[in-house]
């Protein structure tokens, strides 16, 4: 039952959407961190900079689930 409620996320977007659909939300998600940057930071202080590298490392994150994405192949190919 824990199982069942711990992949539930995972199950449901993997069977509603196509592996080239997750990557380009993926890919748009990055892009709006990256965006972002400069309006989440207006003063410079080390807290800034740390909130940065946080956002830095979510689209790190998010381009390794990019790659991380293989299409799936019918069984015919």
């Amino acid at each position: 039952m824990l199982k069942r409620i711990y992949y539930a996320p995972y199950d449901w977007l993997t069977t509603r959407f196509s592996p080239r659909g997750r990557g380009a939300f993926n890919t748009w998600l990055g892009i709006l961190f990256i965006l972002s940057i400069p309006f989440q930071f207006p003063y410079k202080s080390a807290v800034s900079l740390v909130w940065a590298l946080s956002i830095l490392a979510l689209i790190v994150g998010q381009l390794g689930a990019i790659g991380a994405e293989t299409p799936v192949q019918s069984e015919d190919d």
